[in-house]
């Protein structure tokens, strides 16, 4: 490989998953500078973590918690002053192969017209394939009428069939690689939006700039998902809440919609809300 590659791991209040991953991927001896960039944890993370701090792993704070989208720019950014031409950007609840690695640099070296890959992402506990891999941009219908539980099934945004390589609009932010200068050039990840639907905004950014994102089904990685998300936002009404603000950015923002799809927007996504609400007594039930 000729590209000089960082790998970006975003922390907080989580940071014995992240020591955990420092050592995993400081064991694979491929990267040149793993990243660790603390978001103004208030558990003191970042004095924990300065602690692993070496030559090839730089421990940063970002000056405010500005969510996934900015501590993920922050570590991009530092990783290109380093000399850096490729980027990992990696949950701390992850696990994959140096092999998968390999074939990520190789291709994106090998395809000038392609600004991000991605391989297949598993469930880590059941070993499943996860459908939400890779989607197509969102539209108006799929992001509103969508989001109500009777209709998602219906109405969600398109799913890429995930049988073989192939060109897709968004993956998800869990694992991937991006070119640098390209990444930076597109607008990288929407720092309006503190959490959730960085994946399309980014897509959508890439797509404007004529840049491509690649899927690599013959390649994979395990994801324990929502260790990290469910510590840093352990109410799962406010997690579904912060979806439906930023997808409202995404509407706004990016589909340009008018004021009166806003305002169905609104209303719908208030819905979906309750719809959360509601079911939190029903699990209780279930569960006994």
């Amino acid at each position: 490989m000729d590209s000089k590659i960082a790998c970006i791991v975003l922390n907080y209040n989580d940071s014995r998953t992240t020591e955990n991953y420092i050592k995993f991927a400081k064991n694979l001896e491929i990267y040149d500078y793993i990243i660790v960039v603390d978001n103004c944890s208030p558990d003191n993370s970042y004095e924990r973590l300065l602690k692993l701090q070496e030559r090839k792993v730089i421990v940063c704070k970002t000056a405010k918690n500005g969510g996934y989208g900015a501590g993920n720019n922050y570590g991009v950014k530092l990783a290109k002053q380093l000399g850096c031409s490729i980027a990992f950007i990696s949950n701390p609840d992850v696990v994959y192969t140096r092999k998968c690695v390999q074939h990520m640099v190789n291709f994106l070296e090998k395809n000038d017209d392609y600004a991000v890959v991605a391989p297949i992402q598993y469930n880590g506990y059941s070993k499943q394939k996860l459908k939400n891999t890779a989607w197509s941009l969102p539209n108006y219908t799929s992001y509103v009428i969508g989001s109500l539980y009777i209709l998602r099934h219906f109405l969600s945004t398109k799913r890429y069939n995930l049988s073989h390589n192939q060109q897709v609009d968004c993956v998800t932010g869990a694992f991937l690689a991006v070119k640098i200068k390209e990444f930076l050039e597109a607008g990288a990840y929407d720092e309006k939006i503190f959490l959730y639907c960085e994946e399309s905004t980014l897509g959508y950014r890439l797509k404007q700039k004529g840049y491509k994102t690649y899927l690599l089904v013959d390649e994979k990685y395990d994801h324990y998902e929502s260790t990290s998300i469910k510590k840093s936002v352990p109410n799962i009404v406010n997690r579904v809440r912060m979806i439906y603000i930023s997808r409202l950015i995404y509407l706004k923002d990016y589909l340009k919609v008018n004021k009166v799809q806003l305002i169905l927007a609104k209303i719908c996504f208030s819905i979906a809300v309750f719809e959360e609400k509601l079911k939190i007594p029903i699990r209780r039930i279930m569960s006994k």
